[in-house]
């Protein structure tokens, strides 16, 4: 399981998403607002349950996703 953390970079003030893995760290970003970085956050944080699930996310007819 991946940790994610919202940051903000010392170097260009940006604000990012950090996620921990056992072997590396990745940045993901930079997001306009806290508000964009929390939703995607949360996101991907719904994302990883259900593929751990063994779900999968598929497009349905009208546009929209759902996992099955």
């Amino acid at each position: 399981m991946n940790i994610l953390s919202i940051i903000r970079k010392k170097s260009d003030q940006k604000i990012y998403i950090r996620e921990f893995s056992f072997n590396e760290i990745k940045y993901h970003g930079p997001y306009k607002d806290l508000k964009a970085a929390k939703l995607a956050r949360n996101r991907r944080e719904k994302d990883e349950a259900m593929k751990s699930l063994g779900l999968v996310k598929v497009k349905g007819a009208l546009g929209g996703t759902y996992w099955e």
